[in-house]
């Protein structure tokens, strides 16, 4: 018998699905997609979330797309839709975790 999907495993295809459906409509109005993980954030102090940001014209604009869940279960999302992951920078904010690509 053949394995089934757990349904944690269905939850991230269904959301890396969603995260590229989102990347290739972005791509297409001449926009970068990044997607910022966040660490109890003052705005969201109950947990992890990530957040998408669109790069157009020099200018970095936030987005109402809000992703919450674990950090295994975000950056599961994230590998799933081939997103790359940049490490988090010395001089961001300090609940920024990482971005991804």
């Amino acid at each position: 018998m053949p394995d089934t999907p757990s349904a944690a495993q269905m939850a991230v295809s269904e959301h890396a699905l969603s995260v590229l459906q989102i990347q290739d409509n972005a791509a297409r109005r001449g926009a970068l997609c990044l997607w910022t993980i966040y660490d109890h954030p003052r705005d969201y102090p109950q947990g992890i979330c990530a957040r998408r940001h669109e790069l157009a014209g020099g200018k970095s604009t936030p987005t109402e797309h809000l992703l919450v869940g674990e950090l295994g279960f975000l950056r599961a999302i994230f590998r799933e839709a081939k997103l790359v992951c940049i490490c988090r920078q010395e001089n961001d904010d300090k609940p920024i975790v990482e971005t991804w690509i």
